[in-house]
């Protein structure tokens, strides 16, 4: 089988108007720009990335789970599959963001705020160099 770095995504995903309501558009946005990074970092062939934005794309139209529920998830990814982070530009705007970095600081999985850096890395690590 072969050796993949995992890699999960880290980013703002909700956004909403000054009613509280989502904005449908400026979500979307957030969707793609995790998309693309997810599509860089799977075509590199050394990474496979868990990408919270498009396992749950929309899901605050379409479902009913509380939104802890899915940051448990998350978390729970992260901290039992994931080798590093990659943190889009956006994500310090987003407090699931910010949680999710301290739990990489706290537990020591790399984080990359350049998707060819983590790549990079990605690659040292398959062939078992020091990364």
């Amino acid at each position: 089988m072969k050796k993949l770095v995992v890699v999960q995504i880290i980013g703002k995903y909700f956004v909403c108007d000054e009613n509280g309501v989502p904005d449908y558009n400026a979500i979307e946005a957030n969707i793609r720009l995790s998309e693309a990074a997810a599509i860089k970092l799977w075509d590199s062939g050394v990474i496979g990335c868990f990408t919270p934005h498009l396992n749950t794309r929309h899901f605050e139209f379409k479902a009913k789970a509380p939104e802890g529920n899915y940051k448990a998830f998350d978390a729970a990814i992260l901290v039992k599959a994931c080798d590093a982070i990659l943190r889009l530009p956006n994500w310090v705007n987003s407090a699931g963001s910010k949680e999710e970095v301290k739990i990489c600081e706290t537990k020591g999985i790399p984080i990359f705020d350049d998707a060819d850096e983590l790549i990079a890395w990605a690659k040292k690590k398959i062939k078992g160099e020091s990364a």
